[in-house]
This record gives C-alpha cells, sequence and structure tokens, in this order.
C-alpha cells in the first residue's frame, strides 16, 4: 500500500515536489499512514481515483502503469478492515491517509478451542 502511494505522488504530484511519509500510532484503536506532496488533484477525478482504470492519467505526465495502484491500496485496505481517503486541493497539496484498526492480540492462554 504504501509503495503504491508513494508511486503515484511521485508520478502526479508536482515536478520536484517533496514526497512525506507520516505514520501516526497514538490512537488506541487505529494505526494511520499518510502520504503527501504538493500538486492538486482536479476536483472532476475525484469519483473516479479508486475506480479500475479510473484516472485515466487525465493531466498527468506520462508514465508506465495499469492505474491500478489506488484500487489496489483501497482493496488491500477494506481486506484489512481499515479504509483510505484523500484530501486535494493547491493549499495542502494532496494527502492520502490509511487507517488500519490495531490487531487484537490474545494473551497466553486465553484461547479455550478444541
Amino acid at each position: 500500500m504504501v509503495s503504491n502511494l508513494v508511486s503515484n505522488a511521485l508520478h502526479h504530484g508536482a515536478p520536484g515536489g517533496d514526497i512525506g511519509v507520516e505514520m501516526d500510532g497514538e490512537a488506541s484503536d487505529v494505526v494511520r499512514l499518510k502520504v503527501a506532496n504538493r500538486g492538486a488533484i482536479p476536483v472532476e477525478l475525484f469519483p473516479h481515483l479508486f475506480k479500475v482504470f479510473g484516472s485515466n492519467n487525465a493531466g498527468a505526465r506520462s508514465r508506465e502503469g495499469l492505474d491500478l495502484g489506488l484500487h489496489i491500496v483501497q482493496e488491500m485496505a477494506r481486506m484489512h478492515s481499515g479504509n483510505v481517503s484523500v484530501q486535494s486541493d493547491e493549499s495542502i497539496g494532496t494527502v492520502f491517509t490509511i487507517e488500519l484498526p490495531r490487531m487484537v492480540t490474545l494473551q497466553r492462554g486465553s484461547f479455550t478451542g478444541k
């Protein structure tokens, strides 16, 4: 998931712009990962971002790939009971946030299955 978001930031972000990766584990119930870059996503692309072949590279620099990255990120997050969100405008740039629930761990001896 992280490599797909960083790859998208490299390919679609402002040329020469910084990319930030931040992990937040302060909450007791979720872990958050944010990938940020300069440049905004056109508002008309938002409904299509997580669809297979959704963005059509509109306005993006040419690149190799199948345009599956964000779809894969979303599906992987869902498989782990998490979600992916995006904020994007000219003032903040683009920030993708993955939220995943913390795993519940059983203490030794607490499982009584037969």
